[in-house]
């Protein structure tokens, strides 16, 4: 994990209205440990220094699993594989004949229930710690999607977001591609 470079002077940062910073939307709190920002204590001297409270990682406060998506019903699976290949011309032919995978499965994708379980183990671990945080799931391809993940994230006031994502590489659909 990367950090953001520090502007030579902490006064020199850009400041939107209202007096917040916009690289805070992408901040990501440091640490060896993301558990260990999830919320460390503020000391007093640190916290009576705008600057310096600034440039302390915030305690996280919410989860957002980031996953691929996939169909849960027969019915799903062909707009599921429009969504996937969405800008690739790939045609309707070529998507039923990969669409019978799924279809094997019953229309469903594994990936979704493995995400329901992660969700509930990582829930169980939070409150075994004592971490009150909601956990948000959003997927690139299908429901719930990222975009209604990431908008009711803000709407709830989260600003401190630790996502957690499901895939071991990029998640790009080029990765995926459905051709023969």
């Amino acid at each position: 994990m990367t950090s953001r470079p520090a502007p030579a002077d902490p006064q020199d940062r850009p400041v939107a209205p209202g007096g917040s910073d916009p690289a805070d939307a992408l901040h990501v709190p440091g640490g060896s440990n993301p558990a260990d920002t999830l919320h460390a204590p503020l000391d007093p001297a640190t916290a009576a220094d705008p600057r310096a409270r600034r440039a302390l990682p915030r305690p996280y406060t919410a989860i957002l699993l980031a996953s691929f998506g996939g169909p849960e019903a027969q019915e799903d699976v062909l707009p599921f594989l429009r969504n996937v290949t969405r800008g690739r011309g790939v045609p309707d032919e070529r998507l039923e004949e990969v669409g019978e995978h799924y279809r094997a499965l019953g229309g469903r994708s594994p990936l979704n229930d493995q995400n329901r379980a992660l969700i509930r183990a990582l829930r169980a671990e939070l409150d075994a710690r004592g971490l009150d945080l909601p956990i948000h799931w959003g997927n690139r391809n299908w429901a719930p999607t990222m975009a209604e993940a990431v908008r009711a994230l803000h709407a709830d006031g989260h600003r401190e977001v630790l996502a957690v994502s499901t895939s071991a590489r990029p998640m790009s659909s080029r990765y995926c591609r459905h051709e023969e």
